[in-house]
């Protein structure tokens, strides 16, 4: 059997477990617990375990697989009405054949003869039966169910690929989250190191420098590092 195949069979006999103790819910029982008794079913009449958890999960609330489980119902239900049809045409008739004109053994032919006083209905013929499916009627059969695995299958590959899509979106996220946190991280660290220079050039008195130049730099950073500082004041208080 083919890998899906097999796959759709499992899930399609645990659906309908699971649906079989949440038709008859018992008291105490929760999900768990109803869980526990469908695969204890699957596995009795299995004769192994259900394994195929993830599957069932991804299934089990899609729309199209609800569908076609709905089908498949559907078609179960209407062979057994008929298969149902055939045995009450063929066990529950109270018809029988019997010849109109009975023959003897010399071949004349002789009167009806009536069983009873009451009004006996025999058929004209024997009864019809309902024919039994044949080759072409198998084959269509056949047909049919191989589309139906085959959608099941297109289910399972959209869903797995949906899945897919999604963690690969999320590990795209995730590393341009770790980028935008690392720059964030080096921008604090070169801000800190920045404040820590002002601070210290805005500390040194100018006089305290040897050369008429490196008193002239001095000044020079600290009346930039105060021209910084007044526009950042007054950006916040254009905000506020």
């Amino acid at each position: 059997m083919h890998r899906w195949s097999n796959i759709q069979s499992q899930v399609n006999k645990y659906s309908g477990f699971v649906r079989t103790i949440q038709r008859a819910p018992t008291s105490g029982y929760n999900v768990g617990d109803s869980i526990g008794a469908a695969k204890s079913l699957f596995y009795k009449e299995q004769g192994h375990p259900f394994k195929l958890d993830g599957c069932w999960l991804i299934l089990k609330d899609s729309a199209k697989w609800f569908e076609h489980i709905e089908e498949l119902q559907g078609r179960k239900q209407k062979t057994a009405e008929k298969k149902k049809q055939v045995n009450l045409n063929i066990d529950g008739t109270e018809d029988c054949y019997i010849p109109s004109t009975p023959v003897t053994a010399s071949g004349s032919v002789t009167e009806p003869v009536s069983l009873s006083d009451d009004t006996l209905h025999l058929s004209d013929g024997p009864q019809t039966l309902m024919r039994p499916h044949g080759q072409k009627a198998k084959k269509n059969e056949c047909k049919k169910r191989n589309v139906d695995q085959l959608e099941g299958l297109q289910v399972i590959v959209s869903e797995l690929s949906n899945m897919r899509k999604e963690q690969k979106e999320i590990a795209e996220q995730e590393i341009i989250f770790a980028k935008e946190r690392e720059q964030m991280k080096i921008q604090a660290k070169l801000e800190r190191e920045r404040e820590r220079s002002d601070k210290e050039i805005m500390m040194t008195d100018p006089n305290s420098l040897p050369t008429e130049a490196g008193k002239a730099w001095l000044i020079m950073k600290q009346n930039a590092i105060l021209a910084r500082s007044k526009a950042v004041w007054e950006r916040g208080q254009v905000t506020m």
